[in-house]
């Protein structure tokens, strides 16, 4: 055989070799669809069966085991997933990827989110704490069952961080990053856009409605007027440009819902599209949960949030329920008027001084970096506008009633009525949810938080000693009658005032 031949057969079997390696290690680190889990903390036996696409169906008896029977399943198939989704609200990635997430950790860790899940957590109820624990056991255990660790953590050559309860509030944190603005960025490109173009051309382009929109305050918007006066022509070729070049592509869902009265069972139906960035694996895990409560059983259907024990989005055959985002105003950005030494920031009750906390980023292969944040009474400071002043954002993630679980009652609900209640209780980034029910009623409100702003235009970047700048807590949203046909979006006191 000559050396040419030798050369190439040796070559092609190392090549073997590394392929059924690189094989083997990936299949090692598949999740288990067959055997037992024991574990102290299930009460009783728990069932995970897969329909023919795979997904879980999870049988338990009692919410609790079924916790944690998620927390296993999720754990063994997303846990890189979830993994980046707690470090992404934390500002933790440097510490798992390295330098190059370092800026983008600064920014994230300006919002204290990992501290503020701390602080949130003990004040969660019992029950709600108790079953985060369940689930971070599932997924911990989820992870020591397989038979090698997730192959990302191979190529990144670390090891999986065990799953605390506090990481699921920091899941839900991650989504107000991924739905609501986390940088000021809209408040300062409308103040922008209002010292460009004229008056009439600022009210038109920034109409917040029309009469076809149904406000929650009952209130009709005005038809937005058309300028009459032309765009300054360098503002036009200006747009013209922008338009021209690629921009961001926003994610849009949609959803409608057809009324008892219009179907031949006579319940009413909903079809939801929730869409977000495109993503390897889909953010959503669809699952199917069946669990015993007291004398009643229940299940639900639809697609949940690894990282979080619950159902986001779904049906129970009694009730169905699914969002979209509402794009609302979440945020005001402040401009601090600041002493000659800097120390100090104008309000409108005197100076006021700032206050300090250190933070340190851990970076993998590196020294960590520490960084310092500047506090104001209105939220932290997150940069400098184009004169230098610096800004501060207040944001509803940042307040305690942000974050909750109280989404989880929606499971065993069984009306577009009770489905309404628990809606306004959420701590969650504020969703348009639709409803409908088996009884044939169909229904929209916002969940989650809506603060009350202040009467100043709040689109502006507003200044820090202004008059009406505060916040006035959160509006307390009345409950909502059902909505059914011929209502087909929002009912207030059994009327439709908004049906055109």
């Amino acid at each position: 055989m000559s050396r040419a031949r030798l050369f190439i057969y040796s070559l092609s079997g190392i090549l073997l070799l590394c392929i059924a390696c690189l094989y083997l290690l990936l299949r090692a680190s598949l999740p288990a669809l067959d055997g037992q889990v024991k574990s102290t903390y299930l009460s009783d036996a728990v069932t995970v069966k897969r329909d023919a696409l795979g997904s879980a169906d999870i049988f338990a008896q009692s919410r609790d085991d079924l916790a944690f029977a998620t927390g296993y399943v999720h754990g063994q198939e997303r846990f890189f997933q979830m993994d980046l989704m707690r470090r992404n609200a934390a500002g933790e990635l440097a510490e798992l990827v390295g330098q190059a997430a370092l800026p983008l950790d600064k920014k994230r860790r300006l919002h204290q989110f990992r501290l503020r899940a701390e602080k949130i957590l003990p004040t969660l109820p019992q029950q709600h704490r108790q079953l985060l624990a369940n689930y971070a056991a599932g997924v911990n255990q989820g992870i020591h069952d397989l038979s090698m660790r997730p192959f990302e953590y191979l190529l990144l050559n670390q090891a999986p961080i065990p799953w605390q309860a506090e990481d699921s509030l920091l899941v839900i944190y991650s989504m107000y990053m991924q739905l609501q603005y986390s940088d000021g960025k809209r408040d300062i490109s409308v103040d922008a856009l209002h010292k460009l173009v004229p008056e009439q051309w600022f009210d038109f382009l920034m109409a917040s409605g029309s009469r076809w929109d149904a406000p929650l305050d009952d209130s009709i918007i005005p038809e937005p007027s058309l300028p009459t006066e032309p765009l300054p022509a360098q503002i036009n070729q200006r747009s013209r440009e922008a338009f021209d070049q690629p921009g961001d592509l926003l994610p849009g869902s949609n959803n409608f819902a057809v009324a008892g009265s219009l179907t031949r069972h006579g319940g009413a139906m909903l079809a939801n599209d929730m869409h977000l960035n495109i993503s390897v694996p889909n953010i959503w895990y669809r699952m199917r949960l069946n669990w015993q409560d007291a004398d009643q059983r229940h299940f639900v259907v639809g697609v949940s949030l690894p990282g979080t024990p619950m159902v986001i989005a779904g049906s129970n055959g009694k009730l169905a329920w699914g969002f979209t985002n509402t794009q609302g105003d979440w945020s005001d950005v402040i401009r601090l008027t600041v002493s000659p030494g800097g120390e100090q920031y104008l309000t409108q009750s005197g100076w006021q001084a700032f206050s300090y906390q250190q933070e340190t980023i851990n970076i993998a292969g590196q020294d960590s970096e520490p960084l310092r944040i500047k506090h104001t009474e209105f939220g932290p400071v997150i940069g400098v506008d184009a004169q230098g002043n610096p800004l501060a954002l207040r944001w509803v993630a940042h307040d305690p009633r942000g974050v909750n679980l109280q989404l989880m009652q929606i499971e065993t609900a069984t009306s577009v009525t009770e489905g309404v209640r628990i809606a306004h209780q959420a701590g969650m980034p504020a969703q348009n949810i639709m409803l409908a029910d088996a009884s044939g009623n169909i229904g929209w409100t916002v969940a989650g938080p809506i603060p009350a702003q202040p009467k100043s235009d709040n689109r502006l970047v507003l200044d820090s000693h202004a008059k009406d700048n505060r916040w006035q807590g959160f509006i307390p949203l009345r409950t909502l009658s059902t909505a059914s046909e011929p209502c087909g979006w929002q009912v207030v006191d059994g009327e439709c005032p908004h049906v055109r």
